[in-house]
């Protein structure tokens, strides 16, 4: 009896480890013995794996990826520029973000409008000529095949926060760079626009030198009396450029992990405002700023209407910049200090309210009223001027703000135009001043 419960438990342990989520990579093969042909062969695979256990510390068994799962079948098969759809549920927690954050009360006003219920999720992401390009979700397939989103962000954000993840949802493979080592992956993603490699992480956790210019580091030191203290708790700080060898563990492994920006809110959401002075057939005539495409005398005519990369965190990273330039005749960047006020104290009560809350809780509306009073300061005399800090790197550093619109009661008399997504780039093109 003494044998046999010993042989029982001996079984069990094994069975324990081979079946665990970080141990069971480092098991023996199928080749090998089976844990329950003998006890003999049970005790020489247990020792076997507690040895390969101990040999792994824990912190570098968490720093492991996760197995990529296949999306649609095999997406290394998917050919570039290709489609296919599958239900939310088995993307989820397998397509990674390319960036850290997105705004959790533009998010919370699509889900609003969009995914209130399963019917109206589901026809948001339908792809069809009547939809928007939002509702494709691109991916570049990455090392050990892991898919990255490169777009849409906000919009998966919002599917997520409805619950309703039996939703099929439609996704674009733009290119198979499953070749490339994490390095490599990180390189080619930031130089083509693929991946925002901005955050607000600690200050000396995210500088680094191998990917800035001394110019940049520079200009990074002089804002440092912005980014000392801990981020975490202080949306405000201001974002910086976060280095290649940073962007692994700083960017979120999942869409539901995707931290909350109220900047890159209120980037959003300043453009959606209306207002009654606007006739109905445009009521949107006074918001902030218009989107602009990229129609750079350089772009070849199949290239000049392609999205601006990074469009709305540009000015995302303005109006942080303005909130802590403070009211102060001195140093404000609003052209009217009473419009200024109003704003902080709305802004001060939404996050006492919302911040660090779920997306759910957030009440969409008063964050588009606070938008609002931003107007002002988009449509303002520092707004026309503002250049991005170089230390932002490409291709946003040095850049001024794109789809300015100057005198807060200047109708905009079009809508937004329709910009050309992320397409398949020339690795041929790959400069070396990006690596």
């Amino acid at each position: 009896m003494r044998f046999l419960a010993t042989y029982l438990f001996i079984t069990l342990a094994a069975a324990d480890l081979l079946y665990h989520p970080q141990l069971s990579k480092r098991m023996p093969s199928s080749s090998s013995p089976p844990f329950a042909a003998a006890a003999t062969a049970t005790a020489t695979a247990t020792a076997t794996a507690t040895a390969t256990v101990t040999a792994v510390p824990p912190q570098e068994q968490e720093q492991l990826p996760p197995t990529a799962v296949p999306i649609c079948g095999n997406s290394f098969k998917m050919k570039d520029g290709s489609t296919c759809r599958a239900p939310w549920k088995t993307i989820r927690t397998v397509m990674h973000p390319s960036q850290e954050a997105v705004g959790y009360a533009a998010v919370k006003l699509k889900y609003d409008k969009d995914y209130r219920t399963e019917q109206k999720a589901a026809k948001r992401m339908t792809n069809n000529k009547s939809s928007s390009s939002s509702s494709i979700l691109p991916f570049v397939l990455g090392p050990r095949g892991i898919p990255y989103l490169v777009d849409s962000h906000h919009t998966t954000s919002a599917l997520e926060a409805s619950g309703y993840h039996n939703v099929m949802v439609t996704l674009q493979k733009i290119c198979d760079w499953s070749f490339m080592t994490p390095t490599e992956f990180y390189k080619h993603m930031e130089a083509y626009n693929f991946m925002n490699t901005t955050g607000r992480g600690h200050r000396w956790e995210l500088i680094d030198d191998t990917s800035t210019s001394d110019d940049d580091n520079n200009n990074n030191k002089q804002d440092d009396d912005h980014n000392h203290h801990d981020s975490n708790k202080d949306p405000n700080v201001l974002p910086i450029r976060m280095g290649r060898n940073n962007v692994g563990r700083i960017i979120p492994k999942t869409v539901p992990d995707l931290k909350d920006d109220p900047w890159r809110s209120f980037a959003a959401l300043v453009r959606k405002v209306e207002s009654d002075q606007c006739p109905p057939e445009n009521p949107k005539c006074l918001r902030g700023y218009v989107r602009v495409c990229d129609e750079s005398s350089n772009n070849t005519l199949e290239q000049r209407r392609m999205m601006i990369p990074f469009f709305e965190f540009r000015w995302a990273y303005f109006l942080n910049d303005a909130y802590l330039h403070g009211c102060s005749s001195t140093t404000t960047f609003w052209d009217n200090r009473t419009d200024c006020q109003q704003f902080e104290k709305a802004y001060k009560a939404l996050l006492r309210k919302d911040y660090g809350h779920p997306i759910q809780q957030y009440d969409a509306q008063a964050w588009l009223n606070a938008a609002k009073l931003l107007v002002p300061l988009c449509r303002g005399t520092k707004a026309q001027d503002y250049t991005l800090p170089t230390s932002l790197g490409r291709p946003m550093g040095g850049e001024k703000l794109p789809g300015c619109v100057f005198g807060r009661d200047t109708h905009i008399q079009h809508d937004d135009p329709k910009c050309w997504a992320p397409a398949k780039p020339d690795l041929s093109s790959f400069r070396k001043e990006w690596q």
